[in-house]
């Protein structure tokens, strides 16, 4: 696999690690995360999703980041709240602060919108609010 998705000699080559391990712990590790797979004799190949799982400190998965919405982004967030603030900048911090994830899609998603959405929808009604009573009360006293 790292030879036909990774560049030998690139800078992915240079810092991605490839870790294996025995048939037991692989089926103990997967089992415990609920990720599963199989064995295709046919193709021979093994059939699995992909995911990426992030781990906090204490080795509690914090996220399961799916393939479809895999981004080296999402990958960036998942990483700096497993930290629990301990890497990353200021504004990865408001960053992640103004995004929500969805477990759905294993994605971040910017939950703000939503936020300024009503925000604006309120501003709206108050700015409309206040002009028809300053045309009500100028026809008050025309009368």
């Amino acid at each position: 696999m790292r030879r036909t998705h990774i560049q030998a000699g690139s800078l992915l080559d240079h810092v991605t690690q490839f870790v294996t391990a025995e048939d037991s712990n692989i089926r103990r590790l997967t089992a415990a995360l609920g990720y599963r797979y199989y064995y295709s004799a046919e193709d021979d190949v093994y059939v699995h999703p992909g995911a990426a799982y992030v781990l906090d400190a204490h080795g509690r998965v914090t996220r399961v980041l799916t393939g479809l919405g895999l981004s080296g982004a999402d990958m960036r967030l998942a990483l700096i709240e497993a930290s629990q603030g301990k890497i990353g900048t200021f504004s990865d911090q408001v960053r992640l602060l103004c995004s929500g994830f969805d477990p759905a899609h294993g994605i971040y998603t910017v939950r703000i919108w939503r936020v300024l959405q009503l925000a604006a929808l309120a501003t709206i009604l108050a700015l409309g609010g206040a002009i028809a009573l300053f045309i009500l009360s100028g026809r008050r006293r025309a009368a």
